[in-house]
């Protein structure tokens, strides 16, 4: 099987307020958008990342909700830097304080 393409797609209530999270935060681009669907991009990396409309109908009713327990790991460089920029000076919510782990 060849894949030509692989990523996560995230369902939320607000697409909008979503993507323009990911462009502002970590430099996506758009390379698709309509009213209930964004396709990001980051140019330099290949990276993408998709929102949807949680109520469209392309998405089998009894799973139209809100993502829940869905991690996206973003490994970075300086984590302390971006900790500076975006928890202390963007004042972004954040669930758990950075810390060290045994794993790294």
């Amino acid at each position: 099987m060849k894949v030509n393409s692989f990523y996560p797609v995230i369902m939320s209530n607000d697409v909008k307020k979503t993507s323009k999270f990911y462009k502002k935060h970590f430099g996506f681009l758009v390379l698709f958008e309509a009213n209930w669907y964004i396709s990001l991009k980051k140019e330099e990396t290949g990276h993408e990342l998709a929102i949807i409309d949680a109520t469209h109908e392309t998405i089998p009713s009894s799973y139209r909700k809100a993502a829940q327990g869905l991690i996206l790991n973003f490994e970075v460089e300086n984590a302390d830097h971006i900790y500076q920029q975006f928890i202390k000076e963007a004042q972004l919510l954040i669930h758990l304080d950075i810390r060290d782990e045994e794993f790294g």
